[in-house]
């Protein structure tokens, strides 16, 4: 098996992924919560504009957000991630290692230079790895409100 660089429109599985959000994913998109489609549609737009830590910074709201609906819980509302992540755990139906990714997906959005918070320093994450976050993003959700048979 090979691995070759290229520019992620021209990427196979990007296109699939943006072909779901389009045409299949419409009937799912329409019930998630409309802040999750609102920052899906952002994050969307980030990797259209070649802005990875944009992405990065939908995809973790996007997670922050689910795991505050999958908690069921108002007084987490006000609260970042870090505040009620295992409270997320325990209630979510995903694998330990979609539940670690999440975490990094958030830590990562908390060190990157402006993907969390205003710096002067180069945010380094590439466009394909922001393809990626982009991706497990979606899988995440898709598989979490799947069990919960939204």
């Amino acid at each position: 098996m090979t691995v070759t660089p290229r520019f992620y429109l021209d990427c196979d599985v990007f296109s699939h992924v943006k072909q779901f959000n389009e045409n299949l994913g419409s009937d799912y998109l329409k019930k998630l919560h409309p802040n999750i489609v609102q920052q899906i549609s952002r994050m969307n737009n980030c990797l259209d504009s070649n802005d990875p830590a944009g992405a990065l910074h939908a995809a973790s709201n996007i997670l922050e957000t689910m795991a505050k609906d999958i908690s069921q819980n108002p007084n987490v509302s006000n609260q970042s991630l870090g505040g009620f992540f295992e409270q997320f755990k325990k209630k979510s139906s995903l694998s330990n290692n979609l539940i670690v990714a999440i975490k990094d997906i958030y830590d990562l959005r908390n060190k990157l230079p402006t993907a969390g918070h205003g710096s002067l320093d180069k945010p380094e994450l590439t466009m394909a790895d922001a393809i990626a976050i982009a991706a497990m993003t979606k899988a995440i959700l898709e598989i979490e409100y799947r069990s919960k048979a939204i």
